[in-house]
């Protein structure tokens, strides 16, 4: 039997109370107005598909193509993308600073040149797509495709390029790490979505693999580890690699909707909201406290399921899409670098 804890000046209290968080607090109140809001867009068009926004909603990427600014994050989301972004600093530093002199290093057997934040395309010198400033020069893949031929141009960043293999490096939370690796049952493994980023990339540098990278924002248990003979690295960090080969047409399918998604944005339609794996479109964004909703609806109409789409409350294009509405909506489209029409 667990030891039970005292807690100082707790010791009348109602058994049941435990030790809630103050109501009255204050230091965690104040980072709402400390931390910065950023990730909003660089207020241009964008006349490339980047392999970062593979899986997304249809309607998130029209708004991307045009430029649109997102609306600021919140503080979850803030200190969340800096978790996130620690992780993948780690892990990037990690091999850049075992590389030897020239460049290079050995994994897994075999010494090649590392490559961290590889670019598709040629950066431009700024971000926020200000005055002055130079967009980036995106790469065009060029391929054949269900009897078509496509010219794509894609830009973006590869986490880390080694040998014959593109990394991608994603951070979970621990209970999410926990279902993919399989700490709890069969293993999710990483979202198939970011495996088709991983391997755009492979597409792009001519490389063979994928691979995805996953952190753990919290490390499982040294006694839970031992007792399922788990690794000790892969308490906090597990990989998963599939060869480009074995999924090429389903990445060019993905590479194929997201350009016919930026195209059509870019001259003047908004998609509808659309997700890949759901037949229906989304009815309900939400009002970021809880999930969009939409149906499953069958070509003779007959509504098949209602379904959670959970990305909506995380969307930082929602109130706009609620304002624009449902469907395909016409809109100005953008025609000067310096960002969309309102």
């Amino acid at each position: 039997m667990a030891a039970k804890r005292t807690i100082p000046g707790k010791a009348r209290a109602p058994k049941n109370e435990g030790w809630p968080p103050d109501e009255d607090a204050k230091f965690t109140v104040a980072l709402d107005g400390l931390l910065t809001p950023g990730r909003k867009g660089d207020r241009r068009p964008r006349p490339y598909v980047s392999p970062s926004n593979a899986g997304k909603c249809a309607r998130a990427l029209g708004y991307h193509a045009i430029g649109l600014e997102q609306e600021p994050p919140d503080l979850a989301s803030e200190i969340t993308f800096a978790l996130g972004d620690a992780l993948h600093d780690t892990i990037q530093g990690a091999f850049a600073n075992a590389c030897d002199d020239d460049g290079t290093i050995e994994i897994g057997g075999v010494r090649s040149e590392l490559h961290i934040e590889w670019p598709i395309g040629t950066p431009g010198d700024g971000e926020r797509g200000e005055d002055g400033e130079v967009p980036p020069i995106p790469q065009v893949l060029t391929f054949e495709h269900r009897g078509d031929t496509y010219e794509i141009p894609v830009f973006g960043y590869i986490d880390v390029g080694h040998h014959e293999t593109s990394v991608d490096i994603k951070s979970k939370g621990g209970y999410g790490y926990k279902l993919a690796i399989g700490e709890r049952k069969a293993a999710d493994g990483p979202d198939v979505m970011a495996m088709v980023q991983a391997l755009i990339g492979a597409m792009a540098k001519g490389l063979k693999f994928g691979t995805i990278i996953m952190g753990a924002k919290d490390a499982i248990s040294k006694t839970s580890a031992a007792a399922k003979r788990m690794p000790d690295a892969q308490r906090v960090v597990a990989e998963w690699t599939i060869a480009l080969e074995d999924w090429r047409d389903f990445v060019q399918d993905e590479l194929v909707r997201m350009w016919k998604i930026n195209e059509l944005a870019r001259s003047g339609t908004l998609p509808a909201r659309r997700i890949p794996g759901y037949a229906g479109e989304v009815e309900n964004p939400g009002d970021g406290t809880v999930n969009g909703t939409g149906r499953d609806v069958a070509p003779d109409g007959t509504v098949l399921g209602v379904f959670d789409a959970w990305q909506c409350a995380y969307c930082g294009y929602r109130d706009r899409c609620i304002a624009d509405g449902p469907g395909r909506v016409t809109i100005t489209p953008p025609t000067t670098q310096e960002g969309p029409n309102p």
